[in-house]
């Protein structure tokens, strides 16, 4: 008896790696019109990608001494 579960695997394999290359494709497509979009339209001056930013929040405006709360606290030191 011939089994030929691995062919078919194997194809599997193919059309799973043919499926994230063509993801891949699209996802570098869609960061470069994101990249033209935020070229276009953000302000350099007011640009938070560029700023000391830690993800605890904004609390004054860009340019101010300090707009971003820097208050970083690890859980082991709490």
């Amino acid at each position: 008896m011939v089994v030929d579960i691995p062919f078919r695997c194997e194809a599997a394999e193919i059309r799973l790696q043919y499926s994230e290359f063509m993801r891949a494709s699209v996802i570098r497509n869609m960061q470069a019109e994101l990249q033209v979009w935020f070229d276009r339209y953000t302000e350099p001056a007011h640009d938070g990608t560029k700023q000391d930013v830690k993800g605890r929040g904004q609390l004054d405006l860009i340019g101010t001494e300090e707009p971003f709360a820097q208050d970083l606290v690890y859980l082991r030191d709490a």
